[in-house]
């Protein structure tokens, strides 16, 4: 007598993409503490920022500094005023 062959089956793996993060405060529940919280933001320099420096350099080397006044070319991070927990980033 032959043994049976097991079957294996397996449901198929679906993946939730996290929803975009606004680039300005937003309200949420925080994942950490539970509360319901307005998001605080801090702006970060990122590849964009510094890539836009560059260019302005080259164009004339005294306005090369704007892109790190100025938070829309800069990626904002999101954490919980609460807990102080890392929330996400705003994808650029």
């Amino acid at each position: 007598m032959e043994p049976h062959p097991k079957v294996v089956t397996s449901q198929p793996l679906f993946i939730q993409k996290p929803e975009p993060l606004p680039p300005v405060p937003y309200q949420r529940i925080c994942p950490s503490c539970d509360h319901q919280v307005v998001t605080k933001v801090d702006y970060h320099p990122n590849a964009k920022t510094h890539f836009i420096a560059t260019l302005l350099c080259c164009a004339c080397c005294f306005i090369a500094w704007v892109p790190y006044c100025r938070n829309d070319c800069k990626e904002p991070h999101h954490f919980c005023p609460q807990c102080g927990a890392y929330l996400g980033h705003a994808a650029y």
